[in-house]
């Protein structure tokens, strides 16, 4: 049944947007591909596509007393999919 398919690829999406390393969250449910290529409609096609902070570098560990004016993750973007 489609709904249940829905509403965990949305429950999925609202989860992945508080994480606390997720910037902007796209989420597209009932649709896949576009561009040069033909879309495809269904209830069984959905994409969550993540932006992450910035990571941080050694030299912006090293230069402790620059102040950014966003958050600066930690991890690697591999650990973060992971978590998610």
């Amino acid at each position: 049944m489609a709904v249940p398919f829905v509403a965990g690829k949305l429950a999925k999406a609202l989860a992945v947007s508080k994480h606390e390393e997720a910037k902007y969250v796209l989420s597209r449910i009932g649709r896949r591909g576009g561009g040069f290529g033909a879309a495809q409609e269904g209830t069984n096609y959905a994409s969550i596509a993540v932006t992450l902070y910035d990571k941080e570098s050694i030299t912006d560990h090293l230069a402790f007393w620059v102040h950014h004016s966003e958050h600066l993750r930690q991890k690697s973007d591999t650990a973060v999919a992971g978590e998610m």
